[in-house]
């Protein structure tokens, strides 16, 4: 497998990072949204919410972080098709619970 085969997971979720984050902060709506495709898009900082009630400055870091680890992962264990598998698991179940247990306005 080529070098450029091998890492392309990871150079694409460089380059859709920012769309999603643009994306989810757009349904945040300066406070007045109703954060679903942050949900969906960052759940793991969403969840965060619930304890913190706000997102805090690690939990931003966390989303700019999460889609290049994804990709980074996806590269490195590139022949293992379950790996793909568990992380789209893991996102779904936690992207369900955030619309869940948050509610339109999570602070």
């Amino acid at each position: 497998m080529s070098f450029v085969q091998r890492w392309k997971p990871f150079g694409l979720s460089l380059i859709a990072t920012p769309f999603f984050l643009l994306a989810g902060l757009a349904s945040g709506g300066a406070g007045h949204g109703d954060y679903m495709w942050a949900k969906i898009l960052f759940p793991y900082t969403m969840l965060s919410t619930i304890f913190f009630h706000s997102i805090t400055p690690v939990f931003i870091v966390v989303a700019f972080a999460q889609y290049p680890v994804y990709g980074f992962i996806l590269s490195i264990l590139n022949e293992k098709k379950f790996v793909g598998i568990a992380i789209v698991a893991v996102h779904t179940v936690s992207a369900v619970l955030c619309i869940i247990l948050i509610g339109e306005s999570f602070s």
